[in-house]
Protein backbone atom coordinates (compact mmCIF):
# COMPACT_ATOMS: atom_id res chain seq x y z
CA UNK A 1 0.00 0.00 0.00
CA UNK A 2 2.81 2.53 1.07
CA UNK A 3 4.72 1.48 -2.60
CA UNK A 4 1.30 2.40 -4.35
CA UNK A 5 1.57 6.62 -2.88
CA UNK A 6 4.24 7.78 -4.46
CA UNK A 7 5.00 11.81 -4.41
CA UNK A 8 3.55 15.21 -5.06
CA UNK A 9 2.62 16.42 -8.30
CA UNK A 10 5.43 17.78 -10.44
CA UNK A 11 7.79 14.86 -9.26
CA UNK A 12 9.47 12.04 -10.63
CA UNK A 13 8.10 9.84 -8.06
CA UNK A 14 5.58 7.22 -9.52
CA UNK A 15 2.47 5.99 -8.08
CA UNK A 16 -1.19 7.54 -7.35
CA UNK A 17 0.33 11.08 -6.51
CA UNK A 18 -0.21 12.32 -2.45
CA UNK A 19 -3.06 14.84 -3.98
CA UNK A 20 -4.85 12.06 -5.85
CA UNK A 21 -5.40 10.07 -2.53
CA UNK A 22 -5.92 13.03 -0.23
CA UNK A 23 -8.60 13.75 -2.74
CA UNK A 24 -10.18 10.52 -2.28
CA UNK A 25 -10.03 10.53 1.65
CA UNK A 26 -12.06 14.20 1.27
CA UNK A 27 -14.32 12.63 -0.78
CA UNK A 28 -15.04 9.79 1.22
CA UNK A 29 -15.21 12.18 4.23
CA UNK A 30 -17.49 14.33 3.11
CA UNK A 31 -19.94 11.62 1.75
CA UNK A 32 -19.80 10.56 4.91
CA UNK A 33 -20.86 13.66 6.27
CA UNK A 34 -23.85 13.65 3.44
CA UNK A 35 -22.33 16.48 1.73
CA UNK A 36 -22.85 16.41 -2.11
CA UNK A 37 -19.90 18.79 -2.99
CA UNK A 38 -16.59 17.56 -1.60
CA UNK A 39 -15.52 20.55 0.54
CA UNK A 40 -12.18 20.88 3.09
CA UNK A 41 -11.48 23.96 4.95
CA UNK A 42 -14.26 26.12 3.59
CA UNK A 43 -13.49 25.40 -0.02
CA UNK A 44 -15.16 23.05 -2.64
CA UNK A 45 -13.37 20.94 -5.54
CA UNK A 46 -15.01 20.78 -8.39
CA UNK A 47 -16.40 17.38 -9.35
CA UNK A 48 -14.37 16.98 -12.55
CA UNK A 49 -11.36 16.84 -10.02
CA UNK A 50 -12.55 14.30 -7.33
CA UNK A 51 -13.99 12.26 -11.15
CA UNK A 52 -10.78 12.01 -12.67
CA UNK A 53 -8.84 11.38 -9.15
CA UNK A 54 -11.67 8.71 -8.83
CA UNK A 55 -10.58 7.98 -12.18
CA UNK A 56 -6.65 7.61 -11.79
CA UNK A 57 -7.18 5.56 -8.94
CA UNK A 58 -9.48 2.92 -10.26
CA UNK A 59 -6.83 2.53 -13.09
CA UNK A 60 -3.71 2.15 -11.28
CA UNK A 61 -4.83 -0.03 -8.87
CA UNK A 62 -6.19 -2.04 -11.96
CA UNK A 63 -3.32 -2.38 -13.30
CA UNK A 64 -1.30 -2.95 -10.26
CA UNK A 65 -3.88 -6.07 -9.92
CA UNK A 66 -3.51 -6.93 -13.21
CA UNK A 67 0.11 -6.84 -13.06
CA UNK A 68 0.19 -9.02 -9.92
CA UNK A 69 -2.45 -11.88 -11.75
CA UNK A 70 -0.13 -11.84 -15.02
CA UNK A 71 3.28 -11.99 -13.03
CA UNK A 72 1.42 -15.61 -10.75
CA UNK A 73 0.20 -16.96 -14.03
CA UNK A 74 3.83 -16.61 -15.44
CA UNK A 75 5.74 -17.82 -12.54
CA UNK A 76 6.24 -21.34 -11.24
CA UNK A 77 6.70 -22.29 -7.21
CA UNK A 78 9.91 -22.34 -5.94
CA UNK A 79 9.74 -24.01 -2.74
CA UNK A 80 13.27 -22.59 -1.64
CA UNK A 81 12.28 -19.23 -2.02
CA UNK A 82 9.08 -19.05 0.06
CA UNK A 83 5.60 -17.83 -1.55
CA UNK A 84 5.56 -16.45 -5.15
CA UNK A 85 1.97 -14.87 -4.98
CA UNK A 86 3.52 -12.15 -2.38
CA UNK A 87 7.01 -12.07 -4.16
CA UNK A 88 5.00 -11.20 -7.39
CA UNK A 89 2.98 -8.84 -5.66
CA UNK A 90 5.64 -7.09 -3.99
CA UNK A 91 7.27 -7.25 -7.62
CA UNK A 92 4.21 -5.92 -9.71
CA UNK A 93 3.61 -3.36 -6.75
CA UNK A 94 7.46 -2.02 -6.96
CA UNK A 95 7.88 -1.99 -10.86
CA UNK A 96 4.96 -0.34 -11.25
CA UNK A 97 4.89 2.24 -8.97
CA UNK A 98 8.96 2.52 -9.87
CA UNK A 99 10.18 2.21 -6.42
CA UNK A 100 13.48 -0.03 -7.70
CA UNK A 101 12.79 -2.66 -4.83
CA UNK A 102 12.93 -6.62 -5.32
CA UNK A 103 12.68 -9.35 -2.89
CA UNK A 104 15.00 -11.45 -5.64
CA UNK A 105 13.25 -12.89 -7.69
CA UNK A 106 14.13 -10.43 -10.70
CA UNK A 107 17.02 -12.54 -11.67
CA UNK A 108 14.40 -16.16 -11.73
CA UNK A 109 11.45 -14.29 -13.72
CA UNK A 110 10.63 -15.94 -16.91
CA UNK A 111 10.43 -13.90 -20.27
CA UNK A 112 6.74 -13.93 -19.93
CA UNK A 113 7.49 -12.59 -16.39
CA UNK A 114 10.71 -9.60 -17.54
CA UNK A 115 7.99 -8.62 -20.33
CA UNK A 116 5.35 -7.51 -17.52
CA UNK A 117 7.43 -6.29 -15.41
CA UNK A 118 8.76 -4.10 -18.55
CA UNK A 119 5.51 -2.75 -19.56
CA UNK A 120 4.43 -1.90 -15.94
CA UNK A 121 7.94 -0.35 -15.51
CA UNK A 122 6.32 1.72 -18.74
CA UNK A 123 2.97 2.43 -18.30
CA UNK A 124 4.12 3.35 -14.30
CA UNK A 125 6.97 5.73 -15.43
CA UNK A 126 4.93 7.20 -18.79
CA UNK A 127 1.78 7.69 -16.23
CA UNK A 128 -1.57 6.62 -16.77
CA UNK A 129 -2.80 10.36 -17.29
CA UNK A 130 0.03 11.22 -19.73
CA UNK A 131 -0.37 7.42 -21.65
CA UNK A 132 -4.26 8.29 -21.63
CA UNK A 133 -4.25 11.37 -23.27
CA UNK A 134 -1.62 10.26 -25.80
CA UNK A 135 -3.61 7.51 -26.79
CA UNK A 136 -6.48 9.89 -27.29
CA UNK A 137 -7.60 10.47 -31.05
CA UNK A 138 -9.99 14.02 -31.07
CA UNK A 139 -12.83 13.82 -32.75
CA UNK A 140 -13.30 16.03 -35.69
CA UNK A 141 -16.08 18.13 -36.03
CA UNK A 142 -17.42 21.45 -35.60
CA UNK A 143 -16.70 21.68 -32.27
CA UNK A 144 -13.45 20.39 -31.76
CA UNK A 145 -11.96 23.19 -33.36
CA UNK A 146 -11.13 26.85 -31.96
CA UNK A 147 -8.73 29.49 -32.74
CA UNK A 148 -6.97 31.00 -29.85
CA UNK A 149 -8.79 34.16 -27.84
CA UNK A 150 -7.52 37.58 -28.02
CA UNK A 151 -8.63 40.41 -25.73
CA UNK A 152 -9.03 43.56 -27.25
CA UNK A 153 -8.99 47.25 -25.38
CA UNK A 154 -12.37 48.42 -25.60
CA UNK A 155 -13.34 51.83 -24.57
Amino acid sequence: LLMMIGGSPGSTAGGIKTTTVALMVILAWSRLRGQESTTVWYRSIPMETTSRAVGLFTIASAVAVAGVILLTATESPDEAHGSVLMDCMFEAISAFNTVGLSTGISARLSVAGRWVTIFLMFFGRVGLLTLAAALTVPRAGAGSFRYAYEDVVVG
